[in-house]
């Protein structure tokens, strides 16, 4: 979830349709501050600026292709690449201290002190979930499992009907 004053922006929850993409977790550091800048998909701008928090979750959609363009507070642009199927992206913003990683600062950063720290993002990709699987793939095969049975059935009549007139049980014509 997205803390008001950390993250400017839509906080979009994953819609219903896709399954996390093994494999797509990756990590990147945005340098020189504390805020990370990006348009998503939709067009809609998010900031996030760790300045008084720690850390900060939002989840949005990407550009297909699995590209995720955002810019480091110095102005850089950066690109963090995911899987071609990946459309939707949920990311962590956490502050880091360069000087001292294994330490959080709890609190509001200024001027001099927001020297030495950075934000590190832990970020996980979304695709969605191909027809067939889930709901629609499932039917599919129950429905292939209800043909075969009757196929088999079909087949144990024929069966029976021979063995019937074999007997001469069962007259024809």
């Amino acid at each position: 979830m997205s803390s008001k004053s950390a993250h400017s922006g839509p906080d979009y929850p994953l819609p219903s349709g896709i399954e996390m993409d093994k494999g797509s977790q990756t990590f990147d550091n945005a340098r020189g501050g504390l805020k990370v800048t990006w348009t998503d998909k939709l067009n809609q701008k998010h900031i996030v600026d760790l300045t008084s928090e720690d850390e900060v979750s939002v989840t949005f959609p990407i550009q297909f292709g699995g590209s995720w363009n955002w810019k480091e507070s110095a102005g850089n642009m950066q690109r963090t690449g995911f899987n071609a199927a990946v459309s939707w992206v949920a990311a962590t913003f956490t502050r880091m201290n360069e000087t001292n990683p294994a330490k959080k600062f709890w609190g509001n950063l200024t001027g001099q002190q927001l020297s030495g720290f950075y934000v590190r993002i832990s970020a996980v990709g979304f695709r969605n979930i191909p027809a067939d699987q889930g709901f629609l793939g499932e039917l599919k095969d129950r429905v292939k499992d209800v043909s075969e049975f009757a196929e088999l059935g079909a087949k144990t009549a024929e069966e029976v009907i021979k063995i019937a007139q074999a007997a001469g049980k069962l007259k024809t014509g």
